[in-house]
């Protein structure tokens, strides 16, 4: 008697999370319910966020929305006091300083121009390294920084 309870617990038990899980998944159709099919596994892959960039179109299917405003360009000397001056200031590892007007003489003149001048630093020369490290920086900001030493070591 005691074994034909259990079983019947135990049959009503499954019966009951059979009905649970049955009226949870109602809302799609019977191929679609586990959650290993195509539309679960997309829902769970999709993105939580998206990312738009002030002035464009985001649509409205993004759960949440976050607009980033475009960034403006650095301006040269923005740029050499976040990310040259800490070389270009002391001259560390031959780095011609600001203010060094013979330095920077003999550095355009061996480029031959300023975009020269300027494709070299995004390059990295000597024991400057590619941008100065400064990997946020586009190549204009560089050429702007590269302009604006140039422009105070006269």
């Amino acid at each position: 008697m005691k074994l034909l309870s259990s079983r019947v617990f135990l049959a009503a038990a499954l019966m009951a999370s059979i009905h649970i899980c049955a009226q949870a998944s109602n809302d799609r159709p019977f191929g679609e319910r586990s959650i290993l099919s195509k539309t679960a596994t997309a829902e769970r892959l999709a993105p939580v966020a998206k990312v738009c960039i002030e002035g464009e179109s985001c649509g409205s299917k993004a759960v949440a929305q976050i607009v980033v405003a475009a960034a403006e360009p650095l301006t040269g000397e923005k740029t050499y006091q976040a990310h040259c001056a800490m070389c270009h200031a002391a001259g560390a590892a031959g780095a011609p300083k600001l203010g060094d007007a013979e330095a920077w003489k003999v550095r355009l003149a061996a480029a031959g121009s300023i975009d020269k001048l300027a494709a070299s630093a995004v390059a990295g020369k000597n024991a400057m390294p590619a941008k100065g490290l400064c990997m946020e920086c586009n190549d204009g900001d560089i050429k702007n920084a590269v302009q604006y030493m140039l422009d105070h070591s006269k």
